[in-house]
């Protein structure tokens, strides 16, 4: 039925205005001034189902406005007036019509809805965004679900039945959540009541049906609905497995240590007691060449020495990597002046390296701070392959040792004009067991402990070279300034302990 401005309802009792309204086609429905529905019939109620007030039709979320707008009319309007408004219900999107009469002096509202049609784009977009909200609630890796203050559960996702092990959604439906959490919900209750944002994030521990336990990282949110109860929202992320992960890296870590533990000692130990027969039977070889005076004899005494020697090499390497991957650095004040002329004084004694001109430039104005022990590696190495590889054919060979700084980092450049490295090496040089050369006589570790010092001091490598000209090898080391003042402190805060 189509009201007109002029019907007069005063004069008309509610069953004779309702019997009238139901010729129509629509859903109809009597309110009163308490927002109660006094009357409806059958289509009204199968668009809303069996609703016994306003509140519980525009009790659903995404229509605050509305819910406003509808109020703010209820409360304002006078008799004969009207409006309509769009409103979510169920998975429809409808058009509800108010129109507001007085009988016997009191305010009633006649109600009538459309359902609008299944092709309008509105009620299309409604049905695909609850369809989306149950396929995000379905096949999400988090448990969700909403409990009341009470702690009664409203609302879960399949997830949570099933990861809490419930043979049923219905059993799930049972239980409140005090029941599933393994903690203290008042406690949360109060530190969302007094969050800004009404959002807390923290581990949690929730109680299986078996009586298990599982681990899970929760958003946990607080909101008050149309009948202004405080709702809240968990969203569970469970970290079982990840636990479980945890436990085994831990294990693993823990075995990992003792085998690096072990290798340690093994390196050390192989090294030490190779040492030992070694340096008697150099010093035999010694005392062979002083004492015996044959060529025979002093041509194999000449090549037990060597071997020797190469052998000696390889322990001090595997002496080296051990220093540099397991043990942890130590930080101080490095003279490098000092440094690298101790270095250098160790291989003049050999009269091979006496025809080798020695060009050391350290800039002297700032202080640099680094492992002491692995920049003597870094530096010893260079320096031996300078002398290995120097050319013959000329006339002076040169090694040139330059330290500078640069921003936050010192700058090391060791230059000799040897034989070079062939382009198609350089970019392999640092391998291990890799040898660019015939001229090699050294086991490939060389540039291989370099780039591993460097890499323990996080500093970088670059090698040029040109065949018959020579070549240069920079670093650039991070000077470790502030490291060295925090180990300093601790040493002191030991000390004073």
């Amino acid at each position: 039925m189509e009201l007109s401005p002029n019907s007069d309802f005063k004069s008309s009792t509610l069953s004779g205005v309702f019997d009238h309204l139901l010729k129509g086609k629509q859903g109809v429905a009597i309110i009163n001034s308490e927002k109660r529905i006094v009357q409806s019939n059958d289509l009204f109620e199968e668009i809303f189902g069996e609703v016994g007030c306003l509140d519980e039709i525009l009790n659903y979320p995404g229509q605050i406005d509305q819910e406003e707008e509808v109020y703010s009319f209820l409360n304002s309007c006078e008799h004969n007036r009207s409006h309509s408004f769009n409103i979510f219900t169920k998975s429809e999107y409808v058009n509800l019509s108010l129109r507001c009469f007085r009988n016997e002096g009191i305010k009633y509202f006649i109600a009538k809805v459309d359902q609008v049609s299944e092709n309008h784009p509105i009620s299309s977009l409604v049905k695909e965004s609850l369809a989306f909200s149950k396929l995000i609630a379905s096949s999400t890796f988090e448990l969700i679900f909403r409990c009341t203050e009470d702690g009664k559960l409203i609302y879960f996702n399949r997830l949570f039945a099933k990861t809490l092990d419930y043979p049923s959604l219905l059993a799930a439906r049972k239980k409140g959540i005090n029941e599933i959490l393994s903690g203290d919900f008042h406690r949360i209750k109060e530190e969302l009541n007094s969050s800004e944002t009404n959002m807390i994030t923290e581990q949690v521990w929730l109680r299986k049906n078996n009586g298990g336990l599982i681990r899970g990282l929760a958003n946990i949110s607080v909101h008050r609905n149309r009948n202004a109860e405080y709702i809240y929202n968990w969203v569970v992320l469970d970290l079982t497995q990840y636990t479980e992960y945890e436990k085994y890296l831990k294990t693993t870590n823990t075995q990992l240590k003792r085998v690096s533990f072990q290798l340690e000692q093994f390196l050390y130990s192989t090294s030490h007691d190779l040492r030992s027969p070694l340096t008697s039977i150099m010093g035999l070889v010694n005392l062979i060449k002083g004492e015996v005076q044959n060529d025979t004899v002093e041509k194999y005494v000449n090549l037990i020495e060597q071997t020797a020697f190469g052998l000696d090499t390889v322990i001090k390497n595997i002496a080296y990597l051990t220093r540099i991957n397991y043990y942890e650095s130590n930080y101080e004040r490095i003279d490098m002046q000092r440094l690298i002329w101790n270095i250098i004084s160790e291989y003049t004694r050999d009269p091979e390296s006496k025809s080798i001109q020695w060009k050391v430039d350290v800039d002297e104005s700032f202080y640099f701070y680094s492992d002491e022990e692995k920049i003597e590696i870094i530096l010893d190495q260079l320096i031996k392959n300078a002398i290995a590889f120097r050319d013959p054919a000329k006339a002076q060979s040169t090694v040139e040792v330059t330290v500078m700084e640069q921003n936050d980092n010192v700058v090391i450049t060791v230059f000799d004009n040897g034989v070079g490295i062939e382009d198609k090496h350089i970019n392999q040089v640092c391998n291990l067991f890799y040898k660019a050369s015939s001229l090699s006589a050294g086991s490939g570790l060389g540039l291989f402990i370099v780039k591993e010092a460097l890499d323990n001091l996080d500093g970088k490598l670059n090698i040029g070279s040109q065949v018959e000209v020579g070549s240069w090898i920079t670093m650039e080391i991070p000077n470790q300034k502030r490291k060295y003042l925090v180990s300093e402190s601790r040493k002191s805060n030991n000390k004073v302990r």
